[in-house]
């Protein structure tokens, strides 16, 4: 994909979209590791067929979009942020409710002490944080990979359960918030 916009030069629009569980630690922590595992896999459920969604690291997903491949059914001409939004919105949203369906249901393990469990209590449901950036034109792929991380750092310091765009313009660097 990355040759594929070097060719597009301009034209192209190809996004790292990373996805981070927030605050798993806890998951593992409160329930143990075979429902953080469980809950791992609802990322699984949540992808459409024929999308590539790839573990990243522990508790965090990636997935590269080329926004020109986004069309509604109607035909409708969406803004980047639009395309970007409906990105994550596809991912929170159903990601949000089927943690909740299996945590409602979710046995605290045995062996816990009350100082294991977070001011915030037992979780109840799994957010996302969402890290996005776009490809410039021949740049290096680490470079890219770490605008996108650096998104994502950026989100969960705003207050986790949310999107942060990396901007990057000439060297300036920037963030911003994307509804969701």
């Amino acid at each position: 994909k990355i040759r594929l916009a070097n060719q597009q030069g301009e034209n192209a629009n190809l996004w790292l979209v990373f996805a981070d569980l927030d605050q798993f630690k806890n998951i593992n922590t409160i329930f143990g590791h075979p429902t953080g595992d469980h809950i791992l896999k609802l990322m699984a459920q949540t992808k459409r067929e024929g999308e590539e969604l790839a573990r990243w690291g522990g508790e965090e997903f990636a997935q590269i979009v080329d926004l020109n491949d986004i069309r509604t059914d109607d035909g409708k001409t969406l803004t980047d942020e639009e395309k970007l939004t409906s990105i994550t919105e596809r991912y929170a949203q159903p990601f949000k409710q089927l943690s909740k369906e299996f945590l409602s249901t979710a046995k605290v393990k045995d062996d816990l002490e009350e100082s294991e469990i977070p001011e915030t209590g037992i979780p109840q449901i799994v957010t996302l944080s969402f890290g996005l950036t776009r490809y410039q034109n021949g740049e290096d792929a680490n470079d890219w990979l770490t605008r996108g991380s650096l998104a994502v750092t950026e989100a969960k310091k705003r207050g986790r359960d949310r999107a942060v765009v990396s901007i990057k313009d000439g060297e300036n660097h920037s963030f911003a918030a994307l509804p969701m």
